[in-house]
């Protein structure tokens, strides 16, 4: 009896469990697939180039004046912060009323159009235009950035990052700008957009042109000393600061291959400030320039030069 169970328990346990028959898959046509796949993606690119095209056109267009800049702001704004609330309209009208006097003041309208046209540069630079395209919009920008600077120019709008611009959460644009590399995100930090995108782009193309950002750094910053009333920061800049940024300046001719220049004018500063904070660090770079016979590594700029 009891075998018999055991029997009939072995085939409940088989029926139990379905065997399940595969069938063959449908054959596919590799080729013709891949062939759609490479068109979808071809048309995603340039879907992507388009889209990028009109928005540099829109935002050329708006920092063409301050009066359009600051319209496309207002909208920007009303879009942002006050879309969808209760009464928004007219809390829109009460802000406009509340900050009237720093949306109609020079130094925001201006900071605002070089905010945009910086913002400009920094979609182009993102959609694959090389540095060397970009160097003369660059230095405009870096011009205009130094008139609003010497007058006092010191608006958040120029100073601010781009990645968090409001045009830039406005559009939901982020992602094409973030993650930029050798790209300074503050339209108004001229060291950072030199040093970072500039300064390399001349060294590669050993242009001569790279020595006329430390002239004239040293000749701001002097003026700065100067109207000081505190004779010590003249004293300090002519004795510590401005021989930093000549040496630097030195550097940079270097680095374009005029050696016998640069050594000359490092040679002049060792022997000028012997007691400068950074004399040794000099000493040392300049006996490696000198004594090192092949010109690659001796040219090369310094890792982090002094800003």
């Amino acid at each position: 009896m009891c075998k018999r169970l055991s029997q009939i328990a072995v085939v409940l346990c088989g029926m139990s469990t379905p065997v399940f028959a595969q069938t063959p898959e449908p054959p596919i046509n590799a080729e013709a697939m891949l062939t759609a796949l490479h068109a979808i993606r071809d048309k995603q690119t340039d879907t992507v180039k388009t889209q990028r095209h009109k928005l540099i056109q829109e935002f050329q267009t708006r920092a063409a004046n301050p009066a359009a800049a600051l319209d496309f702001y207002e909208a920007a704004v009303k879009a942002t912060q006050f879309e969808g609330e209760n009464r928004a309209q007219t809390q829109f009208v009460e802000w406009k009323k509340k900050d009237a006097v720093h949306l109609k003041s020079r130094d925001f309208q201006n900071g605002l159009r070089l905010h945009l046209n910086y913002l400009v540069l920094t979609l182009q630079r993102a959609s694959g235009v090389e540095t060397k395209a970009l160097l003369p919009g660059l230095t405009s920008h870096l011009q205009q950035v130094r008139i609003e600077q010497d007058a006092g120019n010191q608006d958040h709008i120029l100073k601010g990052k781009i990645d968090d611009s409001i045009f830039v959460r406005w559009y939901g644009i982020g992602g094409l700008i973030g993650g930029m590399e050798n790209w300074e995100m503050s339209p108004g930090n001229m060291d950072g957009i030199y040093q970072k995108t500039i300064q390399p782009e001349l060294r590669k193309q050993k242009d001569p042109r790279i020595v006329e950002y430390w002239d004239s750094k040293i000749q701001r910053e002097a003026s700065q000393a100067t109207k000081s009333s505190l004779a010590f920061d003249a004293g300090k800049f002519d004795q510590v600061r401005k021989p930093s940024l000549l040496w630097n300046r030195a550097e940079d001719v270097l680095s374009i291959g005029q050696k016998n220049r640069a050594a000359t004018d490092m040679f002049a500063l060792v022997k000028g400030y012997p007691t400068h904070p950074e004399a040794a660090k000099w000493v040392a770079r300049l006996e490696e320039v000198l004594t090192y016979s092949g010109a690659k590594d001796a040219t090369a700029p310094p890792a982090a030069p002094a800003q």
